[in-house]
This record gives C-alpha cells, sequence and structure tokens, in this order.
C-alpha cells in the first residue's frame, strides 16, 4: 500500500492540536503532535498518534560515538521511521510549527524534497483570536481542554499601545509563510481553520488532498476551544479596543 506522507505547518495557537487530533481518528489516517518540538520528551500527550516519541527522545537514546556530527543522518532515520508503512493506514504526517522548520531547515527541506511530502498550510485567519488565545493561555497555564474538562473564566486587559503592531506582525508572519511554502514545488494547499470549524465538510478537502477517501463523518476529537466567547466578555477593556481597531483593516477581527 502506498502511504501518501505530509506535513502540517502553522504557528502557534492557531487550532493545530485539534486538526491533528481530528485527522489521527481517521481509521486511515497516522497523525503526530509537533515531532519536533524544543525541550519535547516521550511522546506528544494532547493530540494525534502516541506511537512516535519526539524527535529529541529518540536522538537521546542514541547510542553511538560522536552523534552529533552526524545528526543530519539521525534526523533522516528519525523521519523514515515516523513515516514508515503500517497496516490499513493510507497517510501519515505530522505538525510543524514555523520556527521547527527554521531550526532543522537543511534536513527537513532536503528529506521533504526527496520524499516529496504533502504541504497542509493551516491558517488562523482572525489574528486577534490568536493573541487572545495565547494570551489566556499564558495566564491560566492551561493550553488545551478536553470536552469533560473545566478551566476558569478570565478577563483579558490588551495593551492597546501594541495591539495593532502585535496584529501586523502575526499578519506578515503569516503572508510569508505563505510565499515560502508554497514556491517549494511541492503539492501544497492552504486550510482555514475558523472554516473548518464552522463545517466539519471543510475536512473533506483536505482528506482528498491526502488521497483518502471523501468522509469527514468519520473524524471526531474530544478537545474544545478554550474561549469560547464573544470578543466583548473576553476583553476587558473592549472598548478601547474597538476604538484602536476601528479606524484600520483589522476592525474586522472584533465579534
Amino acid at each position: 500500500m502506498t502511504t501518501t506522507k505530509f506535513i502540517l505547518v502553522t504557528t502557534q495557537r492557531s487550532g493545530s492540536t485539534w486538526v491533528i487530533d481530528m485527522l489521527n481518528s481517521h481509521p486511515q489516517i497516522a497523525a503526530y503532535g509537533e515531532l519536533f518540538l524544543d525541550k519535547g520528551k516521550g511522546s506528544p500527550t494532547w493530540c494525534g498518534g502516541k506511537d512516535v516519541t519526539f524527535w529529541n527522545t529518540y536522538f537521546e537514546e542514541v547510542q553511538v560515538p560522536f552523534k552529533k556530527t552526524i545528526k543530519s543522518l539521525f534526523i533522516f532515520k528519525y523521519l523514515n521511521h515516523v513515516y514508515s508503512p503500517r497496516s490499513s493506514i493510507k497517510s501519515v504526517g505530522f505538525k510543524l510549527m514555523y520556527p521547527q522548520m527554521e531550526r532543522f531547515r537543511r534536513e527537513l527541506l532536503a528529506y521533504i524534497f526527496l520524499n516529496k511530502i504533502l504541504i497542509i498550510h493551516l491558517i488562523r485567519a482572525n489574528h486577534l483570536d490568536v493573541i487572545l488565545s495565547q494570551s489566556t493561555a499564558a495566564f491560566r497555564g492551561v493550553y488545551h481542554l478536553r470536552n469533560s474538562e473545566s478551566t476558569e473564566n478570565v478577563k483579558l486587559h490588551l495593551n492597546v499601545l501594541q495591539l495593532v503592531e502585535q496584529l501586523q506582525q502575526q499578519e506578515e508572519k503569516i503572508l510569508q509563510a505563505k510565499s515560502w511554502y508554497s514556491k517549494l514545488g511541492l503539492p501544497y494547499m492552504e486550510v482555514i481553520y475558523e472554516e473548518l470549524v464552522a463545517d466539519c465538510r471543510s475536512f473533506n478537502a483536505v482528506l482528498s488532498f491526502l488521497g483518502i477517501k471523501v468522509d469527514a463523518t468519520k473524524l471526531s476529537s474530544s478537545l474544545k476551544k478554550i474561549n469560547p466567547k464573544s470578543h466583548a466578555e473576553l476583553i476587558e477593556n473592549y472598548d478601547s479596543v474597538r476604538d484602536v481597531l476601528q479606524n484600520t483593516k483589522f476592525c474586522e477581527l472584533l465579534r
């Protein structure tokens, strides 16, 4: 059986944990979390498959002299292990954050070109929601929740003097990634997080891209949004935020 190999590239707090969890729930897909997570130990726990360790753990367990001098070789061996064929699995992939590609660019680019890895670029269109998600996660110390779990409600006070600049930086980061990944010459698709959340059938395009029979009803996840509230409920200084965004292109981000 031919296995389709993919990476899901994105930036933090863009819903990628949920997307990977959804994809991994399909019986013919093995999807993993941030395998190249800095300081990752053991195996990813919050989303996707649990049968592959983080790259850091894999490399620590390598017992050969001068292994750091041939680190690139072991990255290739590790990725071969990640993408190794599995019974009944037609597509295998993992989540890769923008900075992780930067850190391992030489090895990862060589591997994805040689193996014709498909690229799924997940984008959270509402940059304000990204900032709010980062802030609430940092405040609570809670980054993900299951349906059976709860957490405290929070009210965020945003720095309106820095907000427009933060939104511009987030936008530019995504635009640069879109330009760079789309020009690699590899199979590439962009997926909007908000569209996936609004209608699960939007996953059908992803399944088709991966060569999987289109049936989004097979996908599920017990993860839930941490901030389901409207911005007016979540942002303590909502009026000030609205005023500072009013005459900018970001005003439409308020909900």
